[in-house]
């Protein structure tokens, strides 16, 4: 009988260590506290806010997706198809989809680390004149991209059916809800940042990277001083510039 061997991955190992009770550190083996102390050491702010965030999400408590059986009591409350009591299946299944959408929207309202994240998103925002209203919608599809009406698959499923049918209306087949115009600049910022951090989170946990000073990283590389002749050097190229823009110029024969 073969055995599984496939290892959770970074995200995975770390979402697993915030959830650990036993956080001893031991110099022999890897252990959730070690997870902990690389994502602490992470040098981008906003990519370890993000590890936090993805942890925070993972584990809220978010509402099911209702059976066929709810939606159904949900037809029964509204208005019937015809005069033989036809239900009227594909509004309540929208009145589902919706109220489980809102449901999600509330819980991700509750993270403790959202505002943290959007108070360095802002900081960026103001920096690259983005609106600042896309950024908790992009936020939160960050956290869960998935189209809420396929559930990510990309194609509706029927009740009891074997295979998928048509195409999602939604989505257009992706499997991604689309963020708001302008956000996709915001969600690469995002991507990016979590891909650094993960990196770095990975160097630090593999050896691959040592751990920079947290005042190196705050004061930054320090440049060698200019020596008094470099520094008249660019004086004097910087005047001659100065002259060349201010000389006035001939006009005419």
């Amino acid at each position: 009988m073969l055995e599984n061997t496939d290892r959770p991955g970074l995200d995975e190992q770390y979402i697993m260590a915030t959830n650990a009770s036993d956080l001893t550190v031991d110099p022999d083996r890897t252990g959730p506290a070690d997870h902990l102390i690389a994502a602490g050491l992470v040098g981008n702010r906003m990519g370890s806010i993000l590890i936090h965030l993805v942890g925070e999400w993972a584990a809220a408590d978010k509402p099911p997706k209702l059976g066929e059986q709810e939606i159904v009591a949900i037809a029964e409350q509204l208005p019937r198809l015809n005069g033989k009591g036809k239900l009227d299946m594909k509004r309540a299944r929208a009145q589902a989809i919706a109220g489980r959408a809102r449901a999600l929207r509330e819980c991700y309202l509750t993270l403790t680390s959202r505002g943290a994240a959007l108070a360095i998103m802002g900081e960026w925002a103001i920096r690259r004149d983005v609106d600042p209203d896309l950024l908790s919608p992009t936020l939160y599809r960050y956290l869960a991209p998935a189209c809420p009406v396929c559930d990510g698959l990309g194609n509706m499923k029927l009740p009891d059916a074997p295979a998928l049918c048509k195409q999602c209306p939604a989505c257009n087949g992706s499997g991604v809800y689309a963020v708001a115009l302008g956000g996709d600049r915001v969600m690469s910022w995002l991507k990016a940042c979590a891909g650094k951090a993960k990196a770095q989170r990975g160097n630090l946990m593999y050896g691959r990277a040592e751990v920079t000073p947290m005042a190196d990283r705050l004061r930054g590389e320090i440049e060698p001083e200019q020596s008094i002749k470099v520094a008249e050097a660019i004086a004097a190229v910087a005047r001659e510039s100065m002259d060349n823009v201010y000389k006035p110029r001939k006009i005419g024969p």
